[in-house]
């Protein structure tokens, strides 16, 4: 069942760059529950940030800012074992 905070992390998920999209929504719909409060939190947080700042990380062409960073090690994580 779907939470009313996983619908809001969802809804900002929604990026306007595929890339983002193919790592992002599926993160939260698989590994939601798997998370702590505060990675939600943190994740909410994460999400604030522009497409040209979560695109750098998630490529690891700039890195996190240390609020982020394992939450985007847990992310790259992701995206290697599960998006083709």
């Amino acid at each position: 069942m779907i939470t009313h905070s996983q619908t809001r992390l969802l809804w900002s998920a929604r990026r306007g760059m595929l890339e983002l999209d193919l790592i992002l929504a599926p993160f939260i719909e698989t590994q939601y529950d798997a998370l702590s409060a505060a990675e939600l939190t943190c994740l909410a947080h994460l999400l604030q940030a522009t497409d040209m700042e979560l695109y750098a990380w998630l490529t690891e062409r700039e890195p996190a800012p240390p609020e982020f960073s394992a939450l985007v090690q847990r992310l790259l994580h992701y995206a290697r074992r599960h998006v083709q």
